[in-house]
């Protein structure tokens, strides 16, 4: 009776090592779809984009099916994380939505079981690579993006790092406003035209003035007023401030009309010219637009020409300091 016995606590050890090894070889055959999973920002910028990727992976055959996918967005695309059953993973950078699915289908595709000599159970295992280190995307406020060398390779890119931004414009305003200060007001119509380099702004600004002291019966100056400006632009959106700075002259013509006593009409011609430094800060909406406004405030400040004797009487001194307000409305390139 030793022999029997024997016999059949071998079998019961076959029948227990079969009942284990069966479970395990159907759980690696469990894999239905592909888990697909994104950031909530994806589906705010893409909507459809992640039932796309899932319907488009649930159709095919030919692609690891126990992979798991994660989508999340950086300023310039995508970003596609690829996990396999075994652990290896991959991350590759993607220009538009449009690159997800050549992608992944990239990455998660296997070769056909009809290929092989024999049709085996075992789960065929992906030809995705060990995946590279890929540098996070920097801030957005950075002006550069530079992403991993090799996964730019992958899609055929060249770097971004090596194009510079040098994005150039030009505007042109209309714009009036008031000034006040040194105990006379001032209002003004003008135009303003601007060469705008990387937010850098180069330009040019004539404006006829009036100058006139409250409540005093006088009759108002007029002067032109000749502005070379340079500044910088604040703001990539659609808001936009704008710093400028410059010298300003002030060109003042008079004629004095004066009837002697035998009757004969004087004509006296006067001209003055007078620097000043012109500052102002204005706020543009629709920054980025071919069309756009703005409103902000300004000043100016130089000598008054009281001094000047000669044309004391027909040109009446200048405030030497006046603020003010300005809005008008731009076109063109920026």
């Amino acid at each position: 009776m030793q022999l029997p016995r024997s016999f059949a606590r071998a079998a019961g050890w076959v029948i227990l090592g079969t009942a284990c090894v069966h479970p395990a070889a159907g759980a690696s055959e469990a894999c239905e779809a592909v888990v697909v999973s994104a950031d909530p920002a994806v589906s705010t910028r893409w909507p459809d984009l992640h039932e796309r990727v899932r319907r488009s992976l649930g159709a095919r055959r030919d692609i690891d099916r126990c992979a798991r996918v994660h989508l999340r967005p950086n300023r310039d695309g995508l970003t596609l994380e690829v996990i396999l059953q075994d652990g290896r993973s991959a991350t590759r950078w993607l220009p538009s939505s449009e690159d997800v699915l050549p992608g992944l289908e990239a990455l998660l595709l296997v070769p056909s079981p009809s290929s092989s000599p024999s049709r085996s159970r075992v789960p065929p295992r992906s030809t995705l690579p060990p995946a590279a280190p890929v540098a996070k995307p920097p801030p957005a406020k950075q002006p550069t993006h530079r992403e991993d060398p090799a996964s730019v390779r992958d899609q055929g890119l060249a770097p971004e790092g090596a194009r510079v931004d040098r994005r150039v414009g030009a505007t042109l305003s209309l714009g009036g406003g008031a000034r006040a200060g040194d105990g006379q007001v001032s209002s003004n119509l003008g135009a303003m035209a601007l060469v705008i380099v990387s937010d850098w702004l180069a330009g040019f600004e004539a404006r006829a003035t009036s100058y006139e002291v409250p409540m005093s019966g006088h009759i108002p100056q007029s002067a032109v007023e000749l502005t070379a400006v340079g500044g910088h632009r604040f703001g990539n959106g659609m808001f936009g401030v704008d710093l400028l700075l410059g010298p300003t002259l002030v060109v003042q013509q008079d004629v004095a009309v004066r009837e002697e006593r035998n009757g004969r009409v004087d004509h006296t011609h006067t001209s003055r010219f007078l620097p000043r430094v012109f500052a102002a800060s204005r706020l543009t909406i629709g920054a980025r637009s071919i069309l756009s406004g703005f409103v902000g405030l300004e000043g100016a400040a130089g000598p008054s020409g009281a001094s000047d004797q000669d044309v004391a009487t027909a040109l009446p001194p200048l405030p030497v300091w006046m603020l003010g307000f300005v809005l008008g409305a731009t076109v063109g390139m920026p």
